[in-house]
């Protein structure tokens, strides 16, 4: 299916004489339907993100690999590890099938880290594992033509919309869709909750507000989804606003004289 808002988008960035890869066509185009289908482009439940690096799996992180992963990082014992260590310690969490269900304690979690590092990461470089942990947690690979658009502003200080969730979320985006599916009786436990990553739990929240929207009265149920499409408009012109600094940059890049290009 052929999004019109994303084809009018292409149309322009390409009569400003920007040559778009056929990612980037793509991409704006599933952007573009999520703007055009409106309520019904809630995304679907899918599996988490998988990588085979050496011997090691490692795969997109659960809620629970997240709380875990933070609560590490905020360790005084890794405050200072350099991107080198960040990159390590985020693959060790990403390697495990399930985190810790306690705290480990900050001498047990270096030794642990060390031994992976000198372990199953002797053999692979940094930029390896920085990609594999990329593509785990955020689902690109800058490698293979995928760049993501930048994030808003400030993620964590929403104002007040026809979201209803906005302010649970100004505490934490995870532990938010926990809240959120345990308000919304979705019969998942906490921990059930928790063993999935955010952009499933997310999903399936996505989906059930939406339902949960059409038994609001008229003006609740159409602020709701002029909200949810707004918030689609805006990835989708992040997404172009980012093809179109990247696009300008290569052709200037190509005009430069031999000698002056980087």
């Amino acid at each position: 299916m052929i999004s019109r808002y994303a084809i009018d988008t292409i149309e322009e960035l390409q009569k400003e004489g920007l040559r778009l890869a056929p990612a980037d066509i793509i991409r704006l185009n599933a952007l573009g339907l999520k703007i055009d289908r409106g309520p019904d482009a809630a995304n679907l439940y899918t599996k988490r993100r998988a990588v085979f690096l050496g011997t090691l799996t490692l795969r997109e992180p659960t809620i629970a690999h997240a709380l875990f992963l933070s609560d590490i990082r905020a360790l005084p014992a890794f405050a200072d590890i350099g991107e080198a260590g960040g990159v390590a310690l985020r693959a060790w969490v990403l390697s495990m099938d399930a985190p810790p269900e306690k705290p480990l304690a900050a001498e047990d979690a270096l030794a642990q880290v060390s031994a992976f590092i000198t372990g199953p990461l002797a053999n692979l470089t940094l930029a390896q594992v920085r990609s594999a942990v990329d593509y785990c947690i955020n689902g690109f690979d800058s490698a293979a033509f995928e760049h993501p658009a930048p994030a808003d502003a400030d993620p964590d200080s929403l104002e007040e919309t026809a979201d209803d969730w906005a302010h649970l979320r100004d505490f934490s985006y995870e532990l938010g869709l926990v809240t959120q599916s345990q308000t919304l009786r979705l019969g998942l436990t906490a921990a059930e909750a928790k063993s999935m990553s955010a952009r499933q739990l997310a999903a399936i929240v996505e989906r059930a507000s939406d339902l949960a929207a059409l038994n609001r009265s008229d003006n609740e149920r159409m602020a709701y989804f002029r909200e949810k499409k707004n918030r689609y408009i805006s990835e989708f012109d992040r997404t172009v606003g980012e093809m179109r600094m990247r696009l300008l940059a290569a052709a200037s890049q190509e005009k430069a004289p031999k000698g002056e290009r980087q």
